[in-house]
């Protein structure tokens, strides 16, 4: 039998069809928020669905000690919410969990691409395993627009025709849902030109401790960066090592006393294993990101190949903390230059933004008060849990 990830489950076989909505939710990995990468987001819409008096259950596409471990999952997920074990997980697995349970899910949630392109053979295949569901492909991001721009990074650029048609494909794979969820404006507007019903989902920012908000400016001496490293690669390890290499040996001698702190889950050989430049702190995973935040002055974020919202962004600037970040990522946030975020691009560019906030107190209060206020508006609890009811269409019926 199925079990849940943290209590006694009163499971399904045998006690009738519920009139609750039943989900089925289908992602890469379990919705750990410190693995980043949208994970925090996974987490909060499962807490949205939870609140609501749906029933869940998880059924990871990657299985293993990470995608599809659930000994750690009452950490961090709600505790009426089911994981299924690893014989009902990938996509074998998540074949034979509908065939154990025909016509029992209402809803089917299928999140990012990676993990519709390892469903999509099963939808094609077996229609009739998902008949009187509805299924929604909650994009996040579109992928291939990353890839674009990681390739180019590289060295590595294709023609303008190719990656038209890497997009169209990523766009393909959802063919035939009901709904689709996007984490932005510019990206749910790709969608709905397509003809595909799309909702903007965005994020959900945990109140700050008011604590961390008021601390004192003389006692914020530090640069901040935050984000899950999973390797010597990637986006966040990209932006570290280019901040490392081209921005902090021309900063740190403008200010003698302040650290480049590096917190998150941090899985680099090079950044955890190797010697670091002076004054450079790596602290990998913390329980609590409070001390961080309560002690930077600014939070750099110098990523250079992304898709989606950056939701590192969005929760410095929730727990007061000013942003320098690329116009990469400020153009996804749709965010005012300069009032709401600083936007740098060479390395001369990132030392002077910096440099400007780190010494400006006004500069930096009239910042800070400006995203806070964008970021109650937008990203608060309340907002998300509105998208992601209205988007799902979770009537108050539902929780009856």
């Amino acid at each position: 039998m199925i079990m849940p990830a943290l209590s006694a489950f009163r499971g399904f076989f045998g006690l009738g069809r519920s009139r609750r909505r039943r989900f089925l939710v289908c992602d890469e990995m379990l919705p750990d928020p410190s693995l980043g990468a949208g994970y925090p987001r996974a987490n909060a819409m499962i807490r949205v669905l939870a609140e609501a008096g749906c029933q869940i259950t998880l059924a990871p596409v990657l299985t293993g000690s990470v995608g599809g471990d659930s000994a750690s999952a009452s950490e961090y997920l709600p505790p009426e919410v089911e994981v299924a074990p690893l014989d009902y997980q990938g996509k074998q697995g998540i074949e034979r969990l509908l065939r154990k349970r025909p016509r029992h899910y209402t809803d089917l949630i299928i999140s990012r691409p990676t993990t519709m392109a390892e469903l999509r053979p099963l939808l094609d295949r077996s229609p009739k395993l998902f008949q009187r569901m509805n299924i929604t492909y909650d994009a996040e991001a579109i992928f291939a627009c990353r890839e674009i721009l990681e390739a180019e990074l590289a060295g590595r650029p294709v023609s303008h025709e190719e990656n038209q048609r890497k997009i169209k494909e990523e766009l393909d794979l959802c063919r035939g849902v009901q709904r689709v969820l996007a984490v932005s404006e510019r990206e749910a507007s790709i969608f709905r030109a397509r003809g595909y019903k799309t909702f903007l989902v965005g994020h959900a920012t945990k109140p700050a401790d008011p604590a961390v908000c008021r601390a004192d400016w003389p006692a914020r001496s530090d640069f901040l960066f935050v984000g899950a490293i999973h390797g010597d690669g990637g986006p966040n390890y990209d932006s570290v090592m280019w901040f490392l290499e081209k921005v902090w040996p021309g900063l740190a001698p403008r200010f003698p006393t302040a650290r480049f702190v590096v917190a998150g889950l941090n899985r680099s050989k090079r950044l955890t294993e190797e010697p670091l430049p002076e004054r450079v702190v790596v602290t990998r995973r913390l329980p609590d990101l409070s001390p961080v935040y309560s002690t930077a002055r600014v939070f750099v974020a110098p990523t250079r190949a992304s898709s989606g919202i950056p939701l590192k962004v969005i929760e410095a600037a929730g727990y007061g903390v000013p942003v320098v970040a690329t116009s990469l990522l400020a153009g996804q946030l749709s965010w005012r230059v300069p009032s709401e975020i600083c936007t740098a691009d060479t390395p001369e560019e990132f030392m002077d933004a910096c440099s400007l906030l780190f010494r400006d107190r006004a500069r930096w209060e009239d910042q800070r008060q400006a995203a806070l206020q964008r970021i109650h508006r937008d990203y608060s609890q309340a907002t998300f849990s509105r998208q992601v009811r209205s988007a799902l269409n979770l009537l108050a019926a539902d929780s009856h």
